[in-house]
């Protein structure tokens, strides 16, 4: 397993990431993400501490950009970095109190971005009716 740097001292504003074990940066090292594919993972995973259904949204807009792109191409060879890494992926995503994230974290590392927009509404649907009923 890579060593997990932290972030605690250099985060300029806010504790959305520095209160976290693994930080998103940390799991686009391993994955060896693109920037579309780390933009995406880092409002999805932030949006709950941060900028709630805006973080989602601007997640929405990378995968488009990376579809339009035409970078939407499954990746075959992300399903054995997914089970060589199981065990980091299993601590980053529950660190997230956000079930969506066990599938849309997968669909990001295998750059399928249809899938993950779907993922993104589903999850805008859910903040918007959690947020109506507060």
């Amino acid at each position: 397993m890579k060593k997990m740097m932290t972030n605690k001292k250099r985060q300029v504003a806010g504790t959305h990431y520095s209160r976290l074990k693994i930080e998103p940066v940390d799991l686009m090292v391993i994955f060896k993400m693109d920037w579309f594919q780390g933009e995406i993972l880092k409002y999805s995973s932030r949006y709950n501490n941060k900028n709630g259904l805006e973080d989602l949204k601007k997640a929405i807009s990378v995968c488009q950009l990376s579809i339009d792109r035409g970078l939407a191409s499954e990746d075959l060879y992300a399903e054995l970095d997914l089970e060589e890494n199981r065990k980091i992926l299993e601590e980053y995503i529950n660190q997230f109190n956000c079930t969506q994230l066990w599938f849309l974290v997968p669909s990001i590392i295998k750059r399928n971005y249809y899938y993950s927009i779907e993922l993104l509404e589903e999850m805008i649907h859910d903040y918007e009716e959690e947020d109506a009923q507060s």
